[in-house]
């Protein structure tokens, strides 16, 4: 290998000036801590990369859009993987070390023939469109410890199965898991408080949906367009339904409103036309305002068929509310 003209050994050196369409393969020297960020990005014809122990950091998008690169192994010494670091690549897996705390933004956006990834205990941080349009991606299991997951993190990540997300994740920003066309099975830990806008958005293929008593607010368009979903337990410690939550999920026909919820758009449940039983734990004292200059009006819940239907008939996008 060291006399093959295809190879590139680096060790730390600037590759601006080098002719990277000249090299198939990198391997990086002994000795060297960290690889600079874009230092391969582009080298379209990059097959192999050989990255010894000592390795620390892998930089800013270091690898970025090399197309041909499928496999790359990460030595345990790699503590830090910067943003756009694999995006664009050919990886069809990756096995992230032990010491790796945070996944970086976009680290491998469109990945698209990336199918396994490896996530270990001790990472913290899955960060804003870490894994998005990895549409080949089947499995990525989230390890409890993680506590954040950030914006579009596997959006339209279309092939993904499954989802456990920990009870230590807070929040589960918007577009978390959009367009996961797959995605029929969803676990979320207790200690979830908020899912954020759009965060399930077109799950087409989610079915059921248990949602923990931790949950307080249901942000806006959060699982429309969950086509599958037929029944719906809303726990009692959700205090808001955003507006179109449960929009246009076809096949929803049954909600349990729980008791503690002060909150929900008329328009939560928007274009679901197999709705016909919402039933509301507390159906009393419940009141709609329908002029910004009028006084609110109460409303009669008591009956969940009826409660159904006047759901569906108001259309204005108005919040009721439970004094």
């Amino acid at each position: 290998m060291a006399n093959d003209p295809a190879v590139f050994f680096y060790h730390g050196q600037k590759t601006d000036k080098i002719d990277r369409d000249a090299y198939t393969a990198v391997v990086v020297e002994e000795g060297c801590a960290e690889i600079a960020k874009y230092a391969f990005a582009y080298w379209e014809n990059l097959i192999s990369v050989t990255i010894p122990e000592g390795v620390r950091k892998i930089g800013i998008g270091a690898f970025w859009c090399c197309e041909n690169l499928t496999s790359v192994d990460l030595p345990e010494s790699v503590t830090e993987i910067g943003a756009y670091a694999f995006a664009l690549t050919g990886l069809t897996s990756a096995k992230i070390p032990s010491g790796v705390k945070e996944i970086g933004e976009r680290t491998f956006v469109s990945c698209e023939a990336l199918k396994k990834v490896e996530l270990p205990d001790g990472l913290l941080r899955i960060g804003k469109r870490a894994f998005c349009f990895c549409e080949s991606l089947e499995s990525a299991e989230i390890p409890d410890t993680v506590t954040e997951i950030g914006e579009s993190a596997f959006s339209c990540c279309s092939s993904l199965p499954s989802v456990t997300i920990p009870g230590g994740v807070r929040i589960i920003e918007e577009d978390a898991f959009s367009a996961c066309l797959a995605l029929s099975s969803l676990t979320i830990g207790n200690g979830v408080e908020v899912i954020g806008w759009s965060a399930f958005y077109g799950c087409s293929s989610l079915s059921s949906l248990t949602l923990p008593e931790s949950v307080r607010i249901l942000d806006d368009f959060s699982f429309r367009g969950c086509q599958a979903l037929t029944s719906l337990t809303i726990p009692d410690g959700v205090e808001t339904v955003g507006r179109f939550a449960f929009g246009f999920s076809h096949a929803l026909s049954s909600v349990s409103v729980g008791a503690g919820v002060k909150s929900v758009w008329s328009n939560a449940f928007d274009g679901c036309f197999a709705l016909t039983n919402v039933a509301f734990a507390e159906p009393e004292g419940w009141y709609v305002k329908r002029r910004w200059f009028s006084r609110p009006a109460p409303l009669s819940l008591s009956d969940p068929a009826e409660a159904a239907k006047l759901m569906k008939a108001d259309r204005d996008r108005r919040r009721w509310f439970r004094k």
